[in-house]
């Protein structure tokens, strides 16, 4: 059998790329790494957000809009790659409502006591946006917060923290090798190091994040990685006022982990959802109830 021509190989390679469509490229890229159809539901509602907040100032009639099309794209991600994501269900267990109530617990009062610890910083109540959109518009928004806060991100963050961040960074070590890594592909500073020991004692850990990823399970926590993720989500995602609140409530949560998914259970992300969907709906209740709009 005659061996095929290389220049026939790319040839085709070239006109299959061609024939594909965008979505199936999407599910090629989603395929190719454990991190793709964990990171981009979040990556695609934080874009959506710097459109989100000033399109509302604009005109407040955008809001409901908008937020309706950002949770449609995320649940439907969430939807279509439910199978590279097993660990994403609702399964319930007792210990999502201590998490849940007592992570909304910990958040207000570590926020208010932020609020009392540095005044003017951030004792600023916040403005009821939404009372000023009308009482119908203003209803329909207020609905549709709720349930992005307790339905939607609750599954977005979740697989992405309690998953593909914390599975990938349960040893200290491979985490270390893997910043190093990342500096070392960058233009300017990549160069400068690429000859430093730390670039040699990084070499020891091949691919790092993929392989501590696939070789723990969820729910497999250690100190390194509870403290580390949870200071990591205080500087991505929240307000400094809110920072001592995600610690407690990533503490909360990495123990309802760890209770629902050891010694042989495997209860995956469910009951983390729970807490987490209980906590964001209680915290809309208070900041609706008590007018402390700074929290919701």
């Amino acid at each position: 059998m005659s061996a095929i021509d290389p220049s026939q190989k790319q040839a085709a390679r070239r006109e299959a790329e061609a024939q594909s469509t965008p979505l199936m490229r999407l599910d090629q890229w989603m395929h190719e790494h454990p991190w793709h159809p964990r990171v981009l539901p979040f990556v695609v509602w934080v874009a959506m957000l710097y459109l989100i907040i000033p399109a509302r100032a604009m005109h407040p009639l955008t809001y409901p809009i908008l937020v309706a099309a950002q949770m449609a794209m995320v649940s439907w991600m969430l939807w279509r790659y439910r199978g590279l994501m097993p660990e994403i269900n609702w399964r319930f267990h007792w210990s999502a409502i201590v998490g849940g109530v007592g992570g909304v617990a910990a958040w207000v009062a570590l926020g208010q006591g932020m609020i009392a610890l540095f005044p003017g910083w951030f004792d600023d109540p916040g403005t009821d946006v939404y009372r000023e959109m009308g009482p119908a518009l203003g209803a329909v928004s207020l609905s549709m917060h709720l349930a992005a806060m307790a339905i939607v991100v609750p599954m977005f963050e979740e697989v992405f923290i309690r998953s593909a961040l914390m599975r990938s960074m349960v040893n200290w070590r491979p985490t270390l090798a893997s910043a190093i890594d990342l500096l070392h592909d960058l233009p300017i500073i990549g160069p400068m190091i690429s000859e430093s020991s730390m670039v040699h004692w990084a070499e020891q850990y091949p691919r790092p994040m993929r392989r501590e990823f696939e070789a723990h399970h969820v729910g497999e926590l250690s100190v390194f990685n509870v403290l580390f993720v949870g200071l990591l989500w205080c500087v991505v995602s929240h307000a400094r006022r809110d920072w001592p609140g995600t610690i407690a409530c990533a503490v909360m949560w990495a123990w309802v982990l760890w209770l629902t998914n050891r010694k042989g259970r495997r209860y995956g992300l469910g009951p983390a959802i729970w807490s987490h969907a209980i906590t964001n709906a209680l915290l809309w209740a208070y900041a609706i109830l008590w007018g402390q709009w700074q929290f919701l």
